[in-house]
């Protein structure tokens, strides 16, 4: 009788591993499908980056040359500013000139 409980043992023991051993296999697909969703996500995502990537890049170019564009705007109200500014002071003083010979 020992040899056969030695087998029925061994039968039962087997099947208990080869329970958890599917249940391994479960969580082995389960990670597998995990890791390759994560995958897929990482790789959905890595698209909309480099455009996003690209988008920036257009927009970052594009606001440089509005910088610039403002830059050179504000060169030439500085300039007109300074004519206007030299132009009030002449206006000035011949105004005063004519107020004291009036005087």
């Amino acid at each position: 009788m020992e040899a056969g409980q030695a087998a029925n043992k061994h039968r039962d023991s087997a099947r208990s591993m080869g329970k958890s051993g599917e249940g391994k296999m479960r969580t082995v697909r389960r990670a597998g499908r995990g890791r390759a969703e994560s995958e897929s996500q990482a790789k959905g995502q890595a698209e909309p980056v480099s455009g996003d990537i690209a988008t920036l890049e257009h927009e970052a170019a594009r606001l440089r040359e509005e910088l610039a564009s403002e830059r050179q705007r504000a060169e030439r109200l500085e300039a007109a500013n300074t004519k206007v500014a030299a132009r009030l002071d002449v206006a000035i003083a011949s105004i005063k000139s004519i107020l004291a010979r009036q005087g």
